[in-house]
């Protein structure tokens, strides 16, 4: 693009945000140089990225390209990625959607993002998790055993475990309705469902250093969510 062009741009999206939100501070910034590695440096100092995929329909999923998955997989800061053409046609009144992990530090980081988030737009958030039933080899361990034979079994103890990783975050936003939802199955799965009727789906995301890995779970929900997505990093 050139510079004559993306100053161009840059006037009228400040126009149309000024038009349509004018409770919103905004300013533009023209700089040469990287798109991903101006992108990620910025995203030190901020709260949240925000990246557009040209393509609309969920069967292609997020068209991204290099610089995309350059900031989603180094960017410090949470990114949300809009779905081209999808964003009038969202519920706005839908509830906010979580994968909530089982490791503590990784649940954290995303309900830290999906509390404030729902704290923010009024509307409830659904916390939800997939279980899958052990291999045939951990079943016979004796402890496994004696789980699966206690009231509730399995289930159960996945139920009590999200109530304890909800319960500082409920305390520290009391307004916010919270919705627990415990499904057996995949992860991606039960994410690509609720996902339909929400208007936010948030998710852990995972990077390896010197590579573009986000985890499964981000990457698949990627191509197969028609709904924004906001990717949080946890490691």
């Amino acid at each position: 693009m050139e510079g004559e062009e993306a100053r161009n741009l840059l006037d009228a999206s400040l126009t149309w945000v000024r038009e349509h939100h004018g409770d919103v501070e905004v300013e533009a910034e023209l700089v040469v140089r990287s798109e991903a590695e101006l992108l990620v440096e910025r995203g030190d100092d901020a709260q949240m990225i925000v990246l557009g995929s040209r393509r609309p329909g969920p069967v292609t999923g997020f068209i991204l390209g290099s610089v995309g998955l350059r900031v989603l997989s180094q960017a410090a800061c949470p990114v949300v990625l809009i779905r081209g053409g999808t964003v009038s046609h969202r519920p706005q009144n839908g509830d906010i959607v979580v994968g909530v992990p089982e490791d503590g530090e990784e649940a954290d980081a995303v309900l830290e993002f999906a509390f404030r988030a729902a704290a923010t737009r009024g509307v409830p958030l659904r916390a939800a998790r997939a279980w899958q039933p052990p291999p045939p080899i951990v079943n016979r361990h004796p402890a496994v055993l004696a789980l699966s034979e206690t009231r509730g079994g399995l289930e159960s103890a996945q139920q009590s475990d999200l109530y304890a990783r909800l319960g500082p975050w409920r305390r520290t936003y009391p307004d916010v309705t919270v919705i627990e939802h415990i499904e057996l199955g995949p992860s991606v799965e039960m994410l690509i469902s609720l996902a339909a009727s929400a208007q936010l789906l948030v998710v852990g995301r995972r990077s390896r250093l010197g590579t573009r890995y986000v985890g499964h779970v981000a990457h698949a929900v990627l191509h197969f969510a028609d709904v924004p997505i906001a990717l949080v990093p946890t490691r």
